[in-house]
């Protein structure tokens, strides 16, 4: 294996974990925001739009309190 193949696997595993840590931090938050717009039958495109908003906003919330 490569030098920079496993860098590359490396980097991907440290945000893999810290995209599950997030997630399970926040996940009351997301599903607060998308449940009211499945609920209502809400398009796919809206409910991914309101999770994405969701999530940055919570990632902006970290970088902040870090």
């Amino acid at each position: 294996m490569s030098l920079n193949k496993y860098l590359e696997d490396v980097i991907n595993a440290a945000l893999l974990l810290k995209a599950e840590e997030s997630l399970e931090e926040h996940q009351e938050c997301l599903s607060a925001a998308v449940s009211d717009l499945i609920k209502a039958g809400a398009p796919v495109s809206e409910i991914a739009r309101a999770a994405y908003i969701s999530g940055h906003a919570h990632c902006g919330l970290e970088i902040v309190n870090d």
